[in-house]
């Protein structure tokens, strides 16, 4: 049997194909191999690329880390913005993800189930879900970042390393049972600058977000359960960075056992923040 392909247009029958719906939902093109058998899903369209079309299973039990950053690296040759999608489920991952400038990451919407991404019992202690340094431009939604109690690595990992930020853009992350949750710092070649943070949940980590560098605004975080809240200013390296216009609208800190603690922060703002049972 030769090679076909059905467009997001077409009908498609049989076992295991998508149906038109799902077609123009996802945008895929199926594959087949010579004998009939599928092989993986490629984007009809740009910019959009699903972690499924590169082999991730997301199921909970499959190690997800070579497939994701497979759809990752083919994202960077695409337009700028694009967006890798991570379907609802959990993507296990046995090694940090490495990410790139101009992209998307994108979870499934509210309602449709949630995309999380956790670590496997093999990963290695001090190694980061995803891992950057000086970027520019990256935006993630949607998804949730988690390490359960009980788990091997339960406060051994980290979340995101976020060093040298430059317009990063998060929107409803969920964060927990990491050693650092949210990393922001000084990258190697520029300081973090200029990032928005919505809606962001830190919760059951040793501390959920480090923060330093200017115009660095979250907006209504909600911070609970974690020995340390935030650490706000230059606290773990030498010399004075440009720690400024550090912002905390709306910002909910509930049961740390410190709630945050600012550095060697200047212009560090907290607006119509409510702190229970956290010290400040």
């Amino acid at each position: 049997m030769a090679d076909q392909r059905y467009l997001y247009t077409e009908n498609a029958c049989g076992a295991g194909h998508p149906t038109v719906a799902d077609n123009i939902n996802r945008l895929p093109l199926v594959e087949h191999n010579n004998d009939g058998t599928h092989n993986k899903l490629t984007q009809v369209k740009d910019p959009y690329v699903d972690v499924r079309a590169f082999g991730a299973k997301c199921d909970g039990v499959t190690d997800d880390a070579a497939a994701i950053q497979a759809a990752v690296d083919y994202a960077v040759g695409l337009s700028p913005n694009a967006v890798v999608f991570f379907p609802p489920g959990n993507c296990l991952i046995s090694a940090g993800i490495t990410i790139y400038s101009d992209m998307r990451f994108m979870g499934a919407a509210s309602g449709n189930g949630i995309s999380i991404i956790s670590p496997t019992t093999g990963m290695a202690t001090g190694e980061y879900l995803f891992k950057s340094d000086s970027l520019s431009r990256v935006y993630i939604d949607n998804l949730s970042f988690r390490v359960l109690s009980g788990h091997a690595k339960y406060q051994l990992v980290h979340g995101i390393k976020a060093w040298g930020l430059n317009r990063w853009q998060m929107r409803n992350v969920y964060m927990n049972g990491f050693n650092i949750a949210m990393d922001i710092r000084k990258g190697a070649t520029q300081e973090a600058n200029n990032g928005l943070f919505d809606g962001l949940i830190l919760q059951y980590s040793k501390t959920g977000a480090v923060v330093t560098g200017q115009d660095i605004r979250f907006v209504h975080p909600t911070i609970e359960q974690n020995k340390i809240g935030m650490l706000i200013g230059d606290i773990y390296s030498s010399g004075d960075s440009h720690n400024k216009s550090i912002t905390l609208e709306g910002a909910h800190f509930e049961t740390n056992s410190i709630g945050a603690w600012i550095g060697k922060g200047r212009g560090v703002s907290l607006r119509d923040t409510y702190a229970y049972y956290s010290n400040i």
